[in-house]
């Protein structure tokens, strides 16, 4: 079976990471990788590896840091 990673862009949705990687970790995927874009309140996960823009640089530069890292 084909090993499948996730890239998930995120800003200040601290609230609702977990339940999201939860969800993404229930298809199967084993490596999550979440890129808090410059949240206001840092975004922390105990089921992803969380990657921290220090202010926020959109959705794209979110998506290449994610695929830089994985």
């Amino acid at each position: 079976m084909a090993r499948v990673g996730v890239v998930i862009p995120a800003k200040d949705c601290d609230a609702t990471i977990e339940r999201v990687v939860a969800d993404v970790r229930s298809e199967g995927v084993v490596d999550i990788i979440v890129v808090d874009d410059g949240s206001a309140v840092p975004i922390a996960s105990s089921m992803a590896r969380v990657i921290r823009h220090p202010v926020n640089l959109g959705y794209g530069a979110a998506q290449k840091t994610g695929y830089a890292a994985a």
